[in-house]
């Protein structure tokens, strides 16, 4: 292989390496009997991929119970260069409304979204509510008393 496509290469595995370095993933545990409707809300959804408005809920499917789902490069749904995403997590239970306002506390977490950050861990139990999020260091400062 001559030097010049070698050179072409390791750039390209450059470019993927770091690609693959600033994809957050976004993984929700359910270990618990019920299904549930995980919500998410963000200060900087791209309008390409959703008509939320900001911080408005939007709903994101169903996950089994004793399942989990993963959405991943959870970045690709946000607004390109926006500096300070902020990305909330709420769920119901099969049957209860959406949430509003800032949703259920014992349900609800809100990540400052680092798009470093290679997976958020969200695990909920069947009391029902949200036991557990990885990394450490998310804020939950909604003011939802």
């Amino acid at each position: 292989m001559s030097a010049s496509k070698k050179i072409v290469l390791l750039a390209a595995m450059t470019s993927l390496a770091a690609l693959s370095a600033q994809a957050a993933d976004i993984t929700l545990l359910n270990p618990s009997s019920s299904l549930i409707h995980p919500y998410f809300r963000s200060n900087c959804w791209d309008p390409s991929i959703s008509t939320a408005k900001p911080n408005e809920w939007v709903f994101f499917g169903g996950v089994l119970s004793h399942s989990q789902f993963t959405w991943p490069a959870f970045e690709t749904l946000l607004r390109p260069g926006c500096k300070r995403p902020d990305v909330s997590f709420t769920f119901a239970l099969d049957g209860e409304a959406a949430p509003t306002g800032h949703g259920n506390r014992e349900r609800t977490t809100r990540l400052e979204f680092d798009a470093t950050v290679p997976v958020y861990t969200l695990t909920v139990t069947d009391v029902p509510e949200l036991t557990s999020v990885t990394p450490k260091g998310y804020r939950d400062d909604d003011n939802d008393d």
